[in-house]
């Protein structure tokens, strides 16, 4: 289920899945948050302020048969 910035942040530094308001549309992308910076996207190297209004953990890997 996706959370709320509003609500609860993630663990510094972890992988979450994030849903960014872009102001003319929305995107979903893979980053992290940092205590002292704000968020970071995968291959995108600035932080973000103020784009992610939600987030979820990333789902667990497939397991080796």
């Amino acid at each position: 289920a996706r959370i709320s910035v509003k609500d609860r942040l993630p663990e510094p530094s972890k992988k979450v899945l994030c849903f960014l308001d872009l102001g003319h549309g929305s995107l979903v992308e893979t980053g992290y948050f940092m205590l002292d910076d704000g968020w970071y996207y995968t291959g995108v190297e600035a932080p973000h302020h103020g784009c992610v209004t939600h987030w979820m953990p990333l789902p667990e890997p497939p397991k080796e048969d």
